[in-house]
């Protein structure tokens, strides 16, 4: 396609303080592409929906972590329908 659109909304509440030096903060995504296929293949393609919930904290300022589960919605159009996946990811600042 000459012109391909998509779009994404990201709701994150987050809590100060949950526990003495805890933040926590859950993301909430939802990505939408409506309309139009792009040149790189499995990129972009039309009507390839995805949604996505995590749990983000960070410990003292130097101890960060997130939990994240995306979902891809089905999609008649796309190649590859099974796609879901969990990331976990730990960090350290010093």
């Amino acid at each position: 396609d000459q012109f391909a659109y998509g779009y994404t909304v990201v709701l994150s509440p987050e809590w100060y303080q949950v526990l003495p030096n805890l933040d926590i903060s859950v993301p909430i995504a939802y990505k939408g592409n409506p309309d139009g296929t792009s040149v790189n293949t499995l990129t972009f393609d039309e009507k390839d929906d995805s949604g996505s919930i995590g749990l983000n904290f960070t410990y003292k300022s130097a101890y960060k972590g997130s939990l994240k589960y995306v979902h891809y919605f089905d999609s008649d159009e796309h190649s590859i329908p099974d796609r879901d996946y969990i990331a976990f990811t730990i960090k350290y600042t010093f």
